[in-house]
């Protein structure tokens, strides 16, 4: 095994374990033993869900591990080396190209267009307030790589979070070697080859779960739901032994 067989192999399961953690923690839910309400079974359900996410998280990072040990990662994974990249890989629609919100544009040219601050970046401005013209979605325009870091410190200048977006998301794709919708997909597909196909899918005790707290809101005459403390001390006294 290479020296960088070593460091990713290292790299995947340390984050692997630190998920595991992750998944432990969601696995504990809430109010166990108490009424069921609405809100509560929300509560639950959306903690269950996170739950199952983390699972599916934990079993990609976990055969990446296996794959880079084994050295049989795919190359279009090859760059991948952060949680968070694998999770943008999981779901994503499409690549995050970072853009400018020409709103924001126009109303901060509008307001600073005199100020000497602003001087740097007029030609910048211009360029994008032209480009518009000649995109089809007149209410953003796509930022090309150079153009990022003097948008971000004009955002900054002028303290406007509204001015671009998915720059983060966009730069931490790149640095694994992701750039485009093509290689966005090919990484998809080669991550979803990895691992159990059905980690973080709704298991059978999950759905008997579920519909245990469908049942438990239904007005059923007659019916009560006995707490499982109160139930497990009856069926004690039912069945000494």
């Amino acid at each position: 095994m290479t020296k960088q067989q070593e460091k990713r192999v290292a790299t995947f399961c340390k984050l692997a374990a630190s998920q595991r953690k992750t998944v432990e923690k969601l696995s504990v839910m809430p109010f166990e033993g108490q009424n069921m309400t609405h809100r509560r079974k929300r509560m639950i359900e959306s903690k269950a869900q996170d739950r199952r996410e983390a699972e599916k998280l934990l079993d990609k990072m976990t055969a990446l591990a296996e794959a880079w040990e084994a050295g049989t990662v795919p190359e279009a994974l090859q760059g991948i080396t952060q949680k968070a990249q694998v999770e943008k890989v999981l779901h994503l629609a499409r690549f995050p190209y970072p853009y400018v919100r020409l709103s924001s544009l126009r109303r901060l040219w509008e307001a600073h267009q005199h100020e000497e601050a602003i001087a740097p970046y007029i030609d910048l401005i211009a360029e994008l307030l032209g480009r518009s013209d000649r995109q089809s979605k007149d209410w953003q325009v796509r930022l090309e790589p150079e153009e990022i870091d003097p948008v971000l410190a004009l955002q900054k200048l002028y303290e406007d979070p509204a001015l671009t977006e998915l720059v983060d998301d966009y730069r931490r794709l790149v640095k694994a070697g992701i750039t485009d919708d093509d290689t966005l997909q090919a990484a998809q597909q080669a991550l979803q080859a990895l691992g159990d196909p059905e980690a973080g899918e709704m298991t059978l005790v999950d759905q008997i779960a579920a519909m245990e707290r469908d049942v438990r809101l239904r007005p059923i005459e007659g019916f009560f739901p006995t707490p499982p403390d109160i139930a497990k001390r009856l069926a004690e006294t039912l069945n000494p032994s």
